[in-house]
Formats: C-alpha cells, sequence, structure tokens
C-alpha cells in the first residue's frame, strides 16, 4: 500500500496478496465527531469488522481490528479506497499538531512482504513502505484465518528467527526515533510540579498519567472572577501588570499556554527552564459552567519535572 517514501529491494508486487492485517492507532483531536463516525461505518462495510473509535470531547482514537484479512479485501482498489479513508480522517484534524500515529498495514504476497507504516508529520499522514522475506511469524499470524501457503509452510526456523531479530532490530530503531521510548519511560504525573504562574488563585492544574502521555486538566480557582466585582477586587491587589494581564484573559475567556517543562535543565553550568511541549487553550468554556474544565493531552516525557501556565507563548519565533 506504499503512497510514498518506498524502499524495496526488489520490485514491488502486483495483484492482492495472499493475506495481510492492521496494527496500530490514529490518534488526534476532530473537527466533526460525525463524520468520523461515518467514516467508522465505511470502514465496518469494507471488511466487516468494524474499528474501535473512541471519542472523547474533542479527541478521538481509530485503531482498526487486527484480525487477519482475505487477499481479496486487500487488492489495488481496495488500497485506494483505505489511502482515501485515512486522508479523510487527517482532515477530519481539528489542528494541525495534534494528530498522532502508530498505525501500520502489513501485506503478505507469495515470497514477500510489504509493510506501511503510517506516521504523523507536520499535523499531516506521510508513509514509508519496506519489503522483506515472508517469515515464521507471519506463519503464525496466517493461522488465524486458517489455510497456510506451501510458501510460507517452507520456511526454514533458521530464516525465521533471522527474520525475527532483523523485523525487532527495526521497531526498536523506529520506537526510539519515534519518542515511543521516551514516552514508557515518562515521570508519573504525581511527581510533577504544577504551576499556574500568574494565574494563582484563579486557575488549577489537575494532571493524570495516560498510557505514555499525561491528561492535563485546566478548572476554576477559588479566585476565579466570576463578576465583575470580583474582576475589579483582584485588578486592585494585583501586584504588577503581568497579574492584571493575566485576570483580563481569564475574565474574557482568552487564550493561556500550557508548557510541559524541564526546570532543571543546564546551559553553561547555569539552570534554565527547558519547554518541552506547549499547547494553546482556549478559556472560554470556563465562563459557562463553574464545574467546565479545559482538557489538553501531552506526550510523556522522561526529562519532564512539572506542567505550567504562561499569558505568552515559549516558543521561539522562526
Amino acid at each position: 500500500m506504499p503512497e510514498s517514501n518506498e524502499d524495496f529491494g526488489v520490485p514491488p508486487p502486483t495483484g492482492p496478496p495472499a493475506y495481510g492485517w492492521f496494527d496500530g492507532v490514529l490518534e488526534g483531536k476532530a473537527a466533526d465527531p460525525e463524520k468520523l463516525l461515518s467514516i467508522a461505518g465505511e470502514w465496518e462495510k469494507m471488511f466487516r469488522d468494524g474499528p474501535s473509535l473512541d471519542l472523547q470531547g474533542s479527541r478521538f482514537s481509530f485503531m482498526p481490528s487486527d484480525a487477519v484479512l482475505d487477499g481479496s479485501m486487500l487488492g489495488t482498489e481496495q488500497q485506494d479506497a483505505i489511502l482515501a479513508l485515512l486522508h479523510r480522517i487527517e482532515e477530519e484534524a481539528a489542528a494541525p499538531n495534534t494528530l498522532e500515529s502508530t498505525l501500520r498495514c502489513t501485506l503478505v504476497y507469495e515470497d514477500q512482504v510489504v509493510e506501511t507504516l503510517f506516521g504523523a508529520l507536520e499535523g499531516g499522514l506521510t508513509s514509508v513502505s519496506r519489503s522483506r522475506p515472508v517469515s515464521a511469524a507471519d506463519q503464525v499470524r496466517r493461522t488465524r484465518s486458517g489455510i497456510i501457503p506451501e510458501s510460507v509452510r517452507s520456511l526454514g526456523l533458521i530464516r525465521g528467527l533471522v527474520v525475527g531479530v532483523l523485523a525487532l532490530l527495526l521497531f526498536s530503531l523506529l520506537v526510539w526515533q519515534g519518542g515511543w521510548l521516551d514516552q514508557v519511560r515518562a515521570v508519573p504525573a504525581e511527581e510533577l510540579e504544577m504551576d499556574a504562574g500568574t494565574f494563582e488563585g484563579m486557575l488549577v492544574l489537575d494532571v493524570e498519567s495516560s498510557l505514555g502521555h499525561y491528561e492535563v486538566r485546566v478548572r476554576r480557582g477559588e479566585e476565579f472572577p466570576v463578576d465583575p466585582e470580583a474582576t475589579k477586587l483582584l485588578t486592585e491587589a494585583a501586584e504588577d501588570n503581568l497579574r492584571i494581564a493575566s485576570i483580563e484573559v481569564v475574565r474574557s475567556g482568552d487564550f493561556v499556554y500550557l508548557q510541559l517543562v524541564n526546570s532543571k535543565h543546564l546551559e553553561d553550568d547555569k539552570p534554565v527552564t527547558l519547554i518541552l511541549q506547549e499547547e494553546k487553550l482556549e478559556l472560554r468554556g470556563l465562563l459557562v459552567d463553574q464545574t467546565a474544565e479545559v482538557e489538553a493531552r501531552l506526550k510523556g516525557r522522561s526529562t519532564a519535572t512539572g506542567c505550567r501556565l504562561s499569558i505568552a507563548s515559549g516558543r521561539k519565533k522562526k
């Protein structure tokens, strides 16, 4: 199913594969969840086995079934249809940098396997394909669907082990380059320092660990300006213009910046706060309901020391 960046040691195969399957998940923020439900329905009609579509607020998680599929479902026309559906999901991403993907498609032909990894690059999907010999691991996967082709059955144990080791090395390289290892080793959420900064008292940060990520929620604090009189009192008590500007941001439901930081970073032997990740959050929802929360999802990091709110972006302008 290569669309770009093909890496074939031999000419790419033609015709439908003998069988294949999907692994991984595609995640992001949805502009229109209803359209995602429609796409999931089309996927189910195509493979007679629906994907797992999890919708939580604006976030979505799209995970196809990992069942082994007959090659008749994965011909050239079906591959084009699959790519079209994935690009439709990409188009539904509400923000360009929210898309994340570990999605992979494996197609097993008579004498070779084509693996295509769909990665998220600069907010869009990109695909990288490679060709390798059929392995014993593919034979195990084929067993789930019944008949084992003779070409797979005749593989030697040694060859299968060698291919398996090479596949493990490739997977390890992808994990390392993709930052997944850092997410696995992420600092637990309860060890992070929460810092509301100039929004202290008006806003409160809560964070939980979730599968290599930090689920962050911003909610009202005890000093949240609920009316003009409360805003006036806060402004009169403000010690500087930055605090006054922060009060106005909260009062108007404007944007703040959520930052995952490493406050122990050293440059020239001097401590420097390093911003590991930053998300722009709109506070408008907090004006409507006193129990409302603004949610964000940050990648887990082994070097993180805390989460903080800032009135200005910490990213360097290019």
